[in-house]
């Protein structure tokens, strides 16, 4: 999801996300998770304080999420697109010459981070498995 100053644009099945981060913003500058500076401004802290019961979380930075999101990425991706979803850019000759805009990895990976997340905050009741880990055996 990309928000560069006109309409945000989502990959894969972030509609939900998108749909909460718009509400969030009626009426605020074009712009979602721009720096720590900014962060009260979206209300991210009163989000986080909500769901945790009123808690808020002590000493903590926008760039936490970056770290976890890039963490969990490398569960569902290769480096490279987990760099490329968060727009680093890729070093040396490949990056020089490699202009492709890799739409549907970033999409794929962004996909998988939205169901890992979903998966942790909807955990599944302990008496559900996977089939695949039976089928495998």
């Amino acid at each position: 999801m990309y928000g560069d100053g006109g309409p945000l644009q989502c990959f894969g099945q972030s509609t939900k996300l998108l749909e909460l981060i718009s509400a969030e913003k009626s009426g605020k500058a074009n712009l979602v998770f721009i720096s720590d500076a900014l962060r009260e401004q979206i209300g991210l802290d009163q989000a986080i304080a909500t769901v945790r019961g009123g808690k808020k979380i002590k000493d903590w930075v926008f760039h936490d999420l970056r770290r976890t999101a890039r963490s969990l990425m490398s569960r569902c991706t290769n480096a490279d697109t987990a760099e490329r979803v968060l727009g680093h850019a890729i070093p040396g000759i490949r990056g020089f010459y490699d202009h492709h805009d890799y739409a549907q990895q970033k999409r794929e990976a962004l996909i998988g981070l939205a169901n890992m997340v979903q998966g942790i905050v909807n955990p599944r009741p302990a008496n559900v498995v996977k089939l695949e880990k039976h089928l495998a055996s």
